[in-house]
C-alpha cells in the first residue's frame, strides 16, 4: 500500500472518530448515543439509543475508540472508552452480586448470549485489549474477571447457540485469546467445555458434520445447517481449529475438517446457497457474515491452523468475487469494509499482488467518494439500524480504515484476533 492511500485511510478514520465523539450524549454521568431509525412494526421514523452490546452498542464504540486513541494519541478517546468499559462492567457486577445466589441469576442468561461478540463476554474481551494497549492504566480487574468466569461457569452449558457471532464458537475464540495472554487455566477449561459442547451437539452425516441453529432443538422442521462464517459451520470450524492449535487434541481438528466439508460442493458456483436464499439483498449473498465470501475465509484460516490443505480443489474466482462481492455497500458486517479484508488476506495467502492492488483501488474509490460527499453507502440491509455502530455503521468503517492502514498493528475484528497479533502468515494453494 502506498503512503498516499495510507494517509487517506487514517484521515478518514480520524474524521469518523471526531464525528462519533461529538455525537455522544451524557446524562447523569452516563454516556451513550442517540440515532434515528425506523420502527420494525410501523416503519415510522423514531429515535433510539445504543445498548450495552458489542455488535452495534456502546461496547463496540469503546473498541473503536480504544484503537483510535492508540493510533491518534488522543487521550479523550481513551477516556471515553475507559468510561464505557468501567460503567458497563459495573452494571454487570451489580447484577452478579445481587443475583449470584439466586435461581434468577441462572435465568439472566436467557436475555444475553455466551459469545465474545455478545454482551457480557465482550466486556471481558474489551478489558483484555485495553490492558494490552494500556498496561499501566489498571483496566484489567481480577475481581471483574472472576465474576465473568463464575457467570460463564454457570451458564455456558445453557447456551443454545453454536455460532461465532452469538454462541459457543465465539466464546472459544475470546477465552483462548485471554488464556494466551493471562495463562489462567480456567479460561482454557471453559473454552474446552464450550468446544466439547459443540462436539456433543454436532450432527454427523457421511464425511461432514453440521449443527442445527439450536443444538438442543427437538423441532424436526429445523433440518438444515447454515454454512456461513458468522452464523454457521465455517465459523465453528474456525473456533475448533483454534482449540486444536492450543490443545493439540486431534478430535478438535477432525471436527473442524468435517465442518468445512459441509456443503462445500456448492461453494463458488453461480447458485445461491440454500440457507441464504431468503435474503433478497445481493449484499448479503456475498458478505463475509452470511455469504460465500466468509465460507472461503474460514477455510483460509483453518488451513493455517491445521497446517495442511483441507480442500485440494478449493478455487477462488477472483474476478467473480470482485464483480459480485464488492460495491453493494460498505459496512463491516455485510459490505466492502469486511470483504476487502478477506481480499487482502487472500492476497497474502496466495502471494497474488493483483488481489492486493484490487483491494487498494476499491478502498481508494470509496474514500474519495466519502471525502466528496461525507457519506458511505450503507445499502438496503441497514434500513432499520442506526449508522453509528461497529458492525453496521461508521464506527466499524473507521476501525477498518485503521486496520487497512496499520495492518501489523491493528487486530482483525472479523476473526476476533488476539491483541497479541499472533496469527502467522497464511499458506494455501489456490
Amino acid at each position: 500500500m502506498n503512503e498516499s492511500l495510507k494517509e487517506k485511510l487514517l484521515d478518514c478514520s480520524r474524521k469518523i472518530a471526531v464525528n462519533i465523539y461529538d455525537k455522544r450524549i451524557t446524562i447523569d454521568n452516563e454516556v451513550s448515543w442517540v440515532y434515528k431509525t425506523k420502527s420494525i412494526f410501523s416503519r415510522h421514523p423514531r429515535f433510539s439509543y445504543l445498548d450495552d452490546g458489542f455488535y452495534n452498542g456502546e461496547s463496540g464504540m469503546a473498541w473503536f475508540f480504544l484503537y483510535a486513541s492508540s493510533c491518534f494519541e488522543e487521550s479523550r478517546y481513551f477516556d471515553l472508552a475507559d468510561k464505557i468499559i468501567r460503567d458497563n462492567t459495573k452494571r454487570f457486577l451489580y447484577e452478579y452480586e445481587r443475583n449470584i445466589d439466586k435461581e434468577s441469576f441462572e435465568r439472566y442468561k436467557l436475555t444475553i448470549q455466551c459469545s465474545g461478540y455478545s454482551y457480557p463476554l465482550c466486556l471481558l474481551n474489551l478489558m483484555d485489549h485495553a490492558d494490552a494497549l494500556y498496561p499501566d492504566k489498571g483496566i484489567w480487574d481480577e475481581t471483574v474477571a472472576h465474576a465473568f468466569l463464575e457467570w460463564l461457569d454457570r451458564n455456558v452449558y445453557r447456551d443454545l447457540s453454536t455460532d461465532l457471532l452469538s454462541g459457543l464458537a465465539g466464546c472459544i475464540t475470546v477465552l483462548l485469546n485471554i488464556y494466551e495472554r493471562k495463562k489462567n487455566p480456567r479460561f482454557l477449561e471453559l473454552a474446552r467445555r464450550c468446544a466439547d459442547n459443540l462436539l456433543e451437539g454436532a450432527k454427523e452425516k457421511e464425511d461432514f458434520v453440521y449443527w442445527l441453529p439450536d443444538i438442543t432443538s427437538k423441532d424436526k422442521s429445523i433440518n438444515y445447517s447454515i454454512s456461513s462464517f458468522a452464523y454457521g459451520t465455517t465459523g465453528i470450524a474456525f473456533a475448533l481449529a483454534q482449540m486444536y492449535a492450543v490443545t493439540r487434541q486431534e478430535k478438535y481438528l477432525q471436527y473442524s475438517i468435517k465442518a468445512l466439508n459441509c456443503k462445500h460442493e456448492r461453494l463458488f458456483t453461480g447458485d445461491i446457497p440454500a440457507d441464504i436464499k431468503y435474503m433478497s439483498e445481493e449484499e448479503f449473498q456475498f458478505s463475509w457474515c452470511n455469504g460465500r465470501t466468509g465460507e472461503l475465509w474460514g477455510r483460509v484460516f483453518v488451513n493455517y491452523f491445521s497446517n495442511e490443505i483441507l480442500n485440494k480443489n478449493l478455487k477462488f474466482e477472483k474476478e467473480g468475487f470482485i464483480q459480485n462481492g464488492l460495491g453493494n455497500s460498505f459496512p463491516i458486517m455485510y459490505g466492502d469494509a469486511g470483504n476487502l479484508e478477506i481480499l487482502k488476506l487472500l492476497a497474502i495467502a496466495s502471494k497474488d499482488d493483483t488481489l492486493d492492488r484490487k483491494a487498494d483501488e476499491h478502498l481508494e474509490k470509496n474514500i474519495d467518494a466519502f471525502r466528496a460527499t461525507g457519506k458511505f453507502n450503507f445499502g438496503e440491509g441497514n434500513s432499520l439500524m442506526g449508522y453509528l455502530g461497529l458492525f453496521d455503521g461508521e464506527a466499524g468503517i473507521g476501525y477498518q480504515m485503521l486496520r487497512f492502514a496499520l495492518w501489523e498493528k491493528i487486530p482483525s475484528l472479523l476473526a476476533m484476533e488476539s491483541p497479541m497479533l499472533n496469527i502467522k502468515p497464511l499458506h494455501i494453494k489456490l
